[in-house]
């Protein structure tokens, strides 16, 4: 949750695991369910095992981006944003929860 609030234009994250199962979830915007948050992680696994090397994936929609950053042992924190939420309190928001998790795993 705390993700979520100090990213203006948060819809919701969650914490997925090697498998791209959901560990934990936060949801802000009542229209973005859990479901959908669930799917969005579960697609973290795959796309990050696809992407060698690479932390941090933006992927961009018209109904908002996804972004998802590389945790430790192929975990992820998956964050959805609104159209229009700005980069780069979106990508600070991503790289100190991720930070956080990885101390705390």
């Amino acid at each position: 949750m705390e993700l979520c609030r100090s990213v203006p234009g948060a819809r919701g994250a969650v914490f997925v695991d090697y498998e791209g199962e959901s560990v934990q979830r936060a949801v802000l915007d009542p229209a973005l369910g859990a479901y959908d948050l669930d799917v969005a992680g579960a697609h973290a696994a795959p796309i990050m095992a696809a992407s060698v090397g690479c932390r941090v994936i933006r992927l961009v929609g018209h109904e908002g981006s996804t972004f998802i950053h590389a945790v430790k042992d192929n975990y992820s924190v998956v964050l959805v944003t609104q159209p229009g939420t700005l980069l780069p309190r979106a990508m600070w928001g991503l790289r100190h929860a991720a930070h956080r998790l990885k101390d705390l795993m």
